[in-house]
């Protein structure tokens, strides 16, 4: 997703998202689905930029909320983020759910081609928490 390279992220600056993976420690997964999210809505056409991550005190699940313009766009964005995600990692670390989404030929699909309603967040879905915002907790 080049558009990451222009996220400013803590370092109010284009790259500080990318220079926030790099150094020191890194980031959580949570906080990369936060930018995913952002930023395949910003592909669809949407001007968004906010979202914060935290820790929810439960290891490998965070509180997530972000941006959007128009709701069916954003939580659609949250649901494609994490099935993005969970694509990358190793089979072994995927949730249950997500395991072996390859060889059923499940595809990812652009924001802007489907609507979802808002739910409750679990590891393959996103939410509305309030206001304009999006919520999802990944499964440890």
């Amino acid at each position: 997703m080049p558009g990451l390279y222009e996220h400013g992220c803590s370092y109010g600056e284009p790259g500080g998202f990318i220079r926030r993976l790099r150094e020191g420690e890194g980031t959580w997964l949570g906080h990369v689905f936060e930018h995913v999210a952002i930023e395949l809505q910003n592909e669809a056409g949407a001007d968004v930029t906010f979202g914060k991550t935290r820790g929810n005190g439960v290891e490998g699940q965070y509180d997530v909320i972000y941006q959007y313009e128009q709701e069916d766009v954003g939580v659609e964005a949250g649901r494609v983020g994490l099935e993005f995600i969970h694509r990358l990692l190793p089979e072994a670390l995927r949730p249950e759910e997500a395991r072996g989404e390859e060889r059923r030929g499940r595809g990812v699909r652009r924001a802007s081609r489907r609507t979802a309603s808002p739910r409750r967040a679990t590891s393959s879905s996103a939410s509305r928490s309030g206001g304009r915002s999006g919520r999802a907790r990944p499964a440890s």
